[in-house]
């Protein structure tokens, strides 16, 4: 079996217990090496579509209030994502349905997953182009190769991000990038201002803001006295962060994964 469908099947099973019975509740562990991303997506309603996206297309964003100009951009990458949908009738954008990103992954090896931020509060209105939130995630995916190239596109100031209206929620995310090198950065907006922590030592996210979960974490060489069983977004951060912290390392020097390595770190000796 390779290296990302052996350590990809490890991680989705622990996140099996990460994963609650409520809606607007998904949760991402990060390995940096071997690269892996795993995550579950537990929301209120199940309808989606995964769109693949070619290089070079003239694109705009879709979801902007009126008397507001949408960035517009041309897209350097082509991409997979998964977009979740969301009835949107009663909303001014002229759609029945808004398409929101959630993740997804481009030719260059970035990957962008987005998150519910129930305490997100974005930019107040001013004159810049505004980049919907919806869009969020495809527009990163069509523009950029590295973490280190999206940190600093949404630290440009250059445009606005904007929320979302649906009949069903408001449109709050924070997103969780990675690139091919194991780069990592999670971006989100609170009070208004953008908040990046780039290569966070703790490479998990839920639905709270970052810092916040972190400060939840036992003191650093305090023993885990308890992992929380809880749904909430905090005790899905601390199991998260648990499981990630007892994934064996890498082993020193390999240049090949070797599956019997790690199945004999969890696997009972054979009589």
């Amino acid at each position: 079996m390779s290296k990302p469908k052996f350590l990809l099947i490890a991680m989705l099973a622990a996140l099996t217990a990460l994963a609650p019975q409520l809606g607007s509740a998904c949760s991402e562990v990060f390995l940096a090496g071997p690269v892996v991303s795993a995550r579950n997506f537990d929301f209120m309603t199940s309808l989606g579509e995964i769109r693949v996206y070619p290089p070079g297309q003239a694109k705009a964003s879709t979801y902007v209030a009126k008397g507001f100009s949408p960035l517009r951009w041309t897209s350097r990458y082509g991409s997979v994502a998964f977009n979740l949908l969301l009835p949107a009738k009663n909303q001014a954008y002229g759609v029945e349905r808004v398409a929101a990103g959630v993740d997804g992954m481009n030719q260059a090896g970035l990957k962008v997953g987005s998150y519910y931020l129930f305490k997100g509060r974005l930019p107040a209105q001013d004159a810049r182009p505004v980049l919907d939130v919806a869009d969020w995630v495809q527009y990163l995916l069509d523009n950029f190769a590295t973490v280190g190239e999206a940190v600093a596109d949404a630290r440009s100031g250059r445009y606005r991000l904007a929320s979302v209206g649906t009949d069903m929620v408001e449109i709050k995310l924070h997103l969780f990038v990675h690139d091919r090198g194991g780069n990592s950065a999670v971006l989100e907006y609170l009070d208004g201002k953008l908040v990046v922590h780039e290569n966070p030592a703790v490479r998990v996210l839920t639905n709270s803001p970052y810092a916040q979960c972190c400060a939840a974490l036992p003191s650093k060489g305090s023993a885990w006295k308890s992992v929380p069983g809880g749904a909430g977004s905090l005790d899905r951060f601390l199991r998260g962060a648990y499981y990630l912290a007892h994934v064996p390392p890498w082993p020193r020097g390999a240049r090949r994964w070797t599956p019997g390595w790690l199945l004999s770190r969890y696997s009972p000796p054979r009589r």
